[in-house]
């Protein structure tokens, strides 16, 4: 994995993780995840939210799926990827997401429990 586009971000899920299968079984779990970001205005703190959309494949997509619910804060390690495509009116739209490498709850304000999946699951997943 390159070091040269990875992109750390800890926020909430603002829906359910959705979760899809490709012609070819290929698992896809998109979402999305809100920032929140402190910041002083004149003498008073206000709250800035950036949202970022998530894109996750296979096993990872899988168990974050499984794992998370919306509202859930997560940490999210990725690359920062942006594309665009023509729409079904011919207006060129473009979009921004995280392609995650990693995907974990935060337990900052919370606590987890975490189950480890055995190697049989870990390679049925995998052959999936």
């Amino acid at each position: 994995m390159s070091l040269t586009n990875q992109i750390t971000v800890v926020g909430n899920l603002v829906d359910d993780p959705e979760l899809r299968f490709n012609d070819a079984g290929k698992a896809r779990m998109t979402g999305r995840i809100a920032i929140n970001d402190s910041y002083k205005k004149g003498d008073t703190w206000a709250t800035r939210t950036t949202y970022m959309n998530i894109v996750a494949w296979d096993g990872l997509a899988e168990n974050c799926a499984q794992s998370f619910v919306k509202g859930d804060r997560i940490v999210v390690i990725g690359r920062y990827q942006e594309s665009q495509y023509d729409n079904a009116s011919g207006v060129r739209s473009y979009f921004s997401e995280i392609v995650c490498n990693e995907i974990a709850g935060s337990v900052k304000w919370a606590i987890t429990n975490m189950v480890k999946s055995t190697q049989a699951e870990r390679e049925e997943l995998a052959n999936a």
